[in-house]
């Protein structure tokens, strides 16, 4: 029996009217039968990517393929004039994608901040077009409203609004408790991590970095120097939120900032952990070498490096070594992160959150991500199911745990429950964060294209390719099955 046809969304978007369109013009004709006749006319393609672009997942960049169809299926120049509307429509989709990159940018390396004017607070925020707005609000409200996260947790009291209050208006009276507030604070926006994106938490994070240097600026000690360590932190996790938008550059100007703070202040953790950042944003955006370099240095600082943090540093070196396949590096690297981790808790000298959070199951995943790396299906064979074990359970970084058991099983020839895997991940779509992104089209283009015409794999590059379409991903590299970098 002949499968039947998927239905078609014609009112989604230009691309799946332009599919949609296709489909019709198509009539009784297979897929195979239309791609015949393209290379008749000289333009090779296939079924499966005249499927995605019927589905509306694929809108062509050639406008020669609309100019062939219209040719070969009679369509009088119909398809070819609904192909240059959506791809008008992607060209300004581009457009928007750029302006709103450069607001965040802007945003983040305070070329737009927050503006003083007598009892009133400009704030800048940014809207869904991608332009930067300004809310006018008093100051009162200001810290209202920045703040709320915390008042809806339930960690506001009325008195520590009035201290915050007088702290804004006369930053010379903020005290220890105001500096331990914005930590409160920071914690709430830290449990939103991998259940909220990256980019809708920039905003409200760096307008309180600037909040926290002019008081650090102006509050006497000792409450200007916990003030300058809140605002290394704020700034460490503005860098932590651009990796996850895909800013490298302004990842490691963040970091960067956070480190000087961290030593202005004293913090010689939050100092190390800024090393360790630094690398990891490196290895993450391929420039692994340059991060083996700089987490190698981590445990020559003259200062003590507690075990915590000595094996975040191990698992992440780990990983660069891995990513230039020096597998005896890699190798040496996880037996240290094990050893340190052994007696972090023991030793309890750990503060920085990082560190005393990741455990045995963020090892697994340093693991399972180093041998996908060194292509070792046998590693991975022994070790997968403990990683799944991290991965099954409902945690907040679910997802990202997800793609990478996804690309496990690909490495190990499990097609199908490479795809289970990754469809569990596409649910959280929304929250997974650029180079997670990136990992999950790795492993629909490359990892899986072996057993690309299988249907658990063709459902989940469907589903994917709707994934971003609806994120309003504009996609500039090549086509289903070829190796690519993208930009987005």
């Amino acid at each position: 029996m002949a499968q039947k046809p998927r239905t078609l969304t014609p009112y989604a978007s230009p691309a799946h009217l332009f599919g949609a369109e296709l489909r019709l013009r198509r009539g009784e004709r297979s897929l195979d039968a239309l791609a015949g006749l393209l290379r008749g006319e000289g333009y090779a393609t296939d079924r499966g990517y005249l499927s995605l672009v019927e589905a509306g997942a694929r809108l062509p960049t050639d406008r020669r393929l609309a100019e062939f169809c219209d040719r070969v299926l009679g369509a009088e120049d119909a398809l070819l004039r609904l192909w240059e509307f959506a791809d008008a429509n992607r060209m300004a989709a581009r457009q928007v994608s750029r302006e709103t990159r450069q607001a965040v940018v802007d945003l983040a390396t305070n070329a737009i901040s927050p503006v003083l004017a007598g009892d009133m607070v400009l704030v800048p925020y940014l809207t869904p077009a991608g332009t930067v707005e300004y809310m006018k609000l008093s100051r009162r409200a200001f810290l209202n409203s920045g703040m709320a996260v915390v008042a809806a947790a339930g960690a506001l009291a009325p008195d520590e609004v009035d201290r915050l209050t007088r702290a804004l208006d006369e930053p010379r009276r903020a005290d220890e408790e105001v500096a331990g507030y914005f930590r409160r604070l920071l914690a709430e926006h830290k449990a939103k991590d991998f259940l909220v994106h990256p980019g809708d938490r920039l905003g409200v994070v760096v307008t309180q970095v600037g909040v926290l240097d002019r008081l650090s600026r102006q509050a006497r000690r000792p409450a200007a120097s916990s003030l300058r360590g809140v605002q290394a932190e704020y700034a460490e996790y503005a860098g932590w939120l651009h990796q996850g938008v895909g800013n490298p550059r302004t990842a490691r100007y963040w970091t960067d900032q956070a480190s000087a703070w961290a030593q202005e202040a004293g913090d010689w953790q939050l100092v190390t952990f800024t090393s360790i950042r630094r690398g990891n944003i490196a290895c993450l955006f391929d420039q692994p070498r340059e991060a083996i370099n700089i987490l190698a240095a981590v445990p020559e600082v003259p200062w003590q490096v507690p075990p915590g943090l000595g094996s975040l540093a191990a698992q992440f070196r780990a990983t660069a070594h891995s990513a230039v396949g020096e597998e005896s590096s890699c190798l040496s690297q996880l037996g240290e992160s094990e050893r340190l981790l052994t007696v972090r808790d023991q030793a309890g000298e750990d503060t920085t959150d990082w560190a005393q959070r990741r455990g045995p199951e963020s090892l697994a995943f340093a693991r399972a991500k180093c041998y996908r790396n060194l292509g070792r299906p046998d590693l991975l064979h022994d070790g997968i199911r403990r990683y799944e074990d991290c991965c099954i359970p409902a945690t907040p970084d679910k997802a990202r745990r997800l793609v990478v058991l996804a690309a496990a099983y690909a490495v190990v020839g499990e097609p199908a429950i490479a795809s289970q895997r990754a469809q569990a991940a596409v649910d959280h779509f929304h929250v997974l964060s650029a180079h997670e992104r990136r990992d999950l089209y790795q492993l629909t283009d490359e990892l899986l294209e072996p057993w690309a015409t299988e249907r658990p794999v063709t459902a989940l590059r469907e589903r994917v390719g709707a994934a971003r379409g609806h994120a309003g991903e504009v996609r500039t590299g090549p086509a289903v099955g070829e190796s690519q970098h993208e930009t987005w």
